[in-house]
């Protein structure tokens, strides 16, 4: 059941992020199916979005708080934390480099959907490969500005392993 009300409310994140992306001036095309084996079938668009989410990933593993914070646009909004609070970028620079401690993470892209010429929606799967058990479900908000994509919306789902809800229950903690 409570993968079901997960589904639930990614589809409803993405239908919240598609609405933001189209406040932009633009109207949701159809989702883009990937190949993530072959890259070739990628448009130049789909490159340029995968190699900002590589950036993204790289500076967040190297603790280079400088490149990872600018692929995000000045009016960025960012979720963080456990409470899954909303900041704004520079809220979010503040957090640094506390927010390294959350270790090290490797990002799948799972999908691409383009709102417009200018805007696209990112889903992936990361996992906090230092907190045994924790993947987020992650949306991504991408906008062309100034020739280049750039971060406008990071939003996520804490999903926690069967492992470390038992662990959890017996009142030890993994963290």
């Amino acid at each position: 059941m409570k993968s079901k009300k997960l589904l639930i409310g990614l589809g409803l994140a993405i239908t919240l992020m598609a609405g933001m992306c189209l406040a932009l001036g633009g109207r949701v095309t159809a989702s883009t199916k990937l190949n993530v084996s072959d890259t070739s079938s990628y448009s130049q668009k789909e490159r340029e979005i995968r190699q900002v989410m590589l950036l993204l990933e790289d500076a967040w593993n190297k603790r280079d708080a400088e490149t990872f914070l600018s692929l995000f646009s000045e009016d960025a909004q960012i979720m963080v934390g456990r409470e899954r609070r909303i900041v704004s970028k520079e809220e979010y620079k503040k957090m640094f480099p506390a927010r390294f401690n959350d270790g090290r993470v490797k990002d799948k892209v799972l999908g691409i959907k383009m709102v417009n010429s200018s805007s696209a929606i990112v889903k992936t799967n990361a996992i906090l490969l230092d907190k045994d058990g924790i993947s987020l479900s992650k949306k991504i908000c991408l906008v062309y500005d100034n020739k280049r994509w750039m971060i406008n919306e990071s939003t996520y789902l804490i999903e926690v392993s069967d492992q470390r809800r038992r662990h959890r229950g017996s009142g030890e903690s993994l963290d």
